[in-house]
């Protein structure tokens, strides 16, 4: 039998199910199950090791179990639920979503300058190839961080929201339980080859998702390629579908989820974060995040473009790294500041369009907050004072802007390109000529209404970024797609 096509949906499903049971779970045995309906009561540190975690004003003795339960007297817990409000979230999707009435939409603007910054920046890149060194790596972003504050004594007198916590228990010495920890479990923050353990971590919509299954099919392709990667990289992967607090809704939700995260699993040292609409298209690249064991976070995007043109778009948060350390701790705290509520949200998109180029006054969203941050336009009453070290000051020494990798590649750039780009010796570097990620920016599954791109071309794109990455497994087999834009599966010939 000279040819065997399959049924691609078939396949996928058959493909997904019997490992979809590995979502709920992390591979870092005995680690516990996390349930996305769990009672936070019956939540416990990682096997029978009782991890206690201290937090500002509670006694050290406490285990987490009890910190939750004071969390929730606050009305802050930290625990997984539905979103409650409803009505609340439609509406912010309704205003943070759609095209502003002036300036650009994320899609419209990165269409205009992501190619342009990234062929600049890759002149650079191309001449330090060779440097393996976190420094290295970031040498070009170091450059661009001294100019930051050039357009700081310009920038326009805007009101700010004072902060409010709503992420509790508030921990301070989590240094400290975590060494402890490792001390007490040899290696266990260790890979069988010595790196540092990292944890995948993405979710969706916890409702049905698009007009006659059709998004929700797109997410399970999205779901099984972050599987299949996974795998071959023997990465733990946690699926959320809900959000952890009521008060972060929408693409707020990663913030308390990854802060749960670091608190229930210490022996993890880097958290992975990748969007449900983020497709990885090299499947062998193996990100060196050992590389920035000085650095809290590492992101993708181009110094350049955020420190001289202060540009909303210049970076993006759908991908990166986060470590789970004392400082992970305090900068999600930081951030989730700008999104506690959505009279807040709505302030800081006014700072926003004030103080950054292009960005039309409407609520602030996670990685606009950022860019506030890194640029000092995030500062806040209580930042302000005497004593108190900025948070431009404290955290831009500690955030890696990596834009030498497709850490997040513009779909709109590359899908055209994916029959060039396979002809190619793979080799694996997650670089510009074979993007790491495809993320579909402006394609909103969940609300197409919204999009700024028609669903037919996003849908397409997905399909084929879809099949180009899954013949970088299905190799293994001796099938492939032929054509990247059909779903059919067939032998490689001379196999």
């Amino acid at each position: 039998m000279d040819r065997v096509r399959l049924s691609a949906k078939r396949l996928l499903l058959l493909s997904v199910l019997l490992p979809a049971l590995f979502l709920s779970y992390s591979v870092f045995s005995p680690s516990p199950v996390i349930e996305t309906n769990a009672d936070p009561q019956k939540v416990v540190s990682p096997g029978s090791r009782k991890l206690h975690i201290a937090s500002d004003d509670e006694d050290s003795s406490e285990g987490i179990a009890d910190i939750v339960k004071s969390a929730r007297k606050q009305d802050s817990a930290v625990i997984l639920t539905e979103v409650e409000a409803n009505s609340s979230e439609d509406s912010e999707k309704d205003a943070g979503e759609k095209a502003p009435a002036k300036g650009e939409s994320k899609a419209e603007a990165l269409e205009k300058k992501v190619d342009s910054a990234g062929e600049s920046d890759q002149g650079g890149s191309k001449k330090g190839q060779t440097d393996s060194s976190g420094d290295a790596r970031s040498e070009n972003s170091a450059a661009a961080k001294a100019d930051a504050g050039k357009g700081d004594a310009t920038a326009k007198t805007v009101s700010v929201p004072e902060s409010v916590y709503l992420l509790r228990p508030k921990v301070s010495d989590w240094d400290a339980k975590r060494a402890a920890h490792i001390a007490s479990n040899p290696g266990c923050n260790r890979t069988s080859q010595g790196k540092p353990r990292v944890m995948m971590v993405t979710g969706s919509n916890s409702k049905p998702c698009g007009e006659h299954g059709e998004s929700d099919f797109l997410l399970l392709k999205f779901l099984k390629n972050k599987q299949d990667y996974a795998r071959m990289h023997n990465l733990p992967i946690f699926y959320g579908l809900g959000a952890m607090n009521q008060h972060f809704p929408s693409f707020w939700v990663k913030i308390p989820l990854l802060r749960m995260l670091m608190l229930k699993y210490p022996e993890v040292e880097w958290f992975f974060w990748v969007d449900s609409d983020a497709m990885i298209t090299d499947m062998a690249f193996e990100y060196p995040i050992h590389e920035y064991s000085s650095y809290t976070m590492v992101l993708s995007g181009f110094p350049d473009t955020l420190f001289k043109q202060r540009d909303w778009v210049a970076i993006n948060t759908g991908i990166f790294f986060i470590r789970n350390c004392q400082d992970g701790l305090d900068f999600l705290d930081d951030w989730s500041t700008f999104g506690s509520s959505e009279a807040v949200r709505s302030q800081w998109g006014t700072v926003a369009s004030q103080t950054l180029n292009g960005r039309a006054d409407w609520p602030v969203d996670d990685q606009t907050a950022l860019v506030l941050l890194l640029l000092g336009e995030g500062e806040t009453p209580e930042s302000k004072t005497k004593g108190v070290t900025p948070r431009k000051d404290k955290w831009l020494p500690r955030i890696s802007i990596d834009w030498r990798t497709t850490l997040h590649g513009y779909w709109v750039s590359f899908i055209d390109k994916l029959e060039e780009i396979q002809s190619k010796q793979h080799n694996g570097q997650g670089n510009w000529e074979w993007p790491f990620t495809v993320h579909f920016v402006g394609c909103k599954l969940c609300t197409r209404e919204s999009a700024d791109y028609d669903p037919t071309v996003c849908n397409k794109g997905i399909h084929r970024a879809f099949a180009f990455a899954e013949n970088q497994v299905l190799t293994e087999f001796g099938l492939h797609h032929a054509n990247l834009s059909e779903s059919a599966i067939s032998l490689i010939q001379g196999e």
